[in-house]
């Protein structure tokens, strides 16, 4: 998991400075972007394929989320199979360890949430080692 943290560190550091493991930052400023993994079990064929969410936050003073989607499509990219802009069909690699991204859904926003903005991306990842 140690090497696909550093790949998605360094892609989500890429698109926008603020960003978190597991943790919301103490003191904020926002928009910031906060991302889990979930570890899914090898399946016994050496492939395995971890879930990543990427929380974008943001509390835009006049309620505008402008800059959230605009985040929120840095991230996910166009989805181009060939040269992907984005997270979306990417594929990075940090020498040992090749993933592969996948989209897999972006939750809708909380309507009642009047003050705080977010949107959650989460994405399918195919997961390589090199023996």
């Amino acid at each position: 998991m140690k090497e696909l943290k550093e790949i998605v560190q360094g892609f989500l550091k890429s698109v926008h400075p603020r960003v978190s493991f597991q943790n919301a930052p103490e003191k904020g400023v926002y928009p910031y972007i906060v991302y889990k993994i979930t570890q899914i079990p090898d399946d016994g064929e050496g492939l395995r394929t971890p879930i990543v969410d990427i929380y974008i936050w943001d509390s835009p003073s006049d309620g505008d989320a402008t800059v959230l989607e605009t985040l929120v499509e840095s991230i996910n990219g166009n989805g181009d199979i060939i040269n992907p802009t984005g997270l979306n069909k990417k594929i990075l690699s940090n020498g040992a360890t090749t993933a592969v991204f996948y989209l897999d859904r972006v939750l809708p926003p909380d309507e009642d949430e009047k003050r705080l903005k977010y949107r959650v991306c989460a994405y399918g990842v195919k997961l390589f080692k090199r023996s």
